[in-house]
Order: C-alpha cells, then sequence, then structure tokens
C-alpha cells in the first residue's frame, strides 16, 4: 500500500529536500577542503538548488492539495 494523503507524500518530499540541503553542506565542505575544482562546486550547486526548488514546489502542492486528497479517497 503506497502513501495515499497529500499530508504523507508532503513528509517524504520534506524529508527529500532535508537530504538535499545536507548534500550541499557536503559540498560547501568538498570545495573548501579543495576536493573539487570551483567550477565543478557551481555545476553541482546549480543541479542541487534546482533539485531543491522543485521539491520545494512540490511539497507546497501536496500541502495545498489536502481537500482534493479527502475527496478522491472517499470516492474509493
Amino acid at each position: 500500500m503506497g502513501r495515499s494523503s497529500n499530508f504523507d507524500q508532503a513528509h517524504l518530499t520534506n524529508v527529500a529536500f532535508s537530504s538535499t540541503m545536507e548534500v550541499i553542506d557536503h559540498l560547501n565542505t568538498s570545495l573548501d577542503m579543495n576536493y573539487i575544482s570551483q567550477e565543478k562546486y557551481e555545476e553541482l550547486r546549480f543541479e542541487l538548488d534546482r533539485i531543491a526548488h522543485m521539491l520545494n514546489s512540490l511539497y507546497n502542492y501536496q500541502l495545498g492539495n489536502k481537500e482534493n486528497t479527502l475527496i478522491r479517497n472517499q470516492n474509493k
């Protein structure tokens, strides 16, 4: 059985967003310790920012559609 409510889905999206923030922190540390180049940092940071933005948008969508989920679940 999957996660049926938008609230449950939003919680998991929030966990994914938090993990993205943790990866950004590790990326910053990697740059500070010269494990990666500035160019690689900017490339990866751009992608992580894009992913974080998408997760944030999904999270807001999931929280904003609580009523729709309740209606769909009642019709099953």
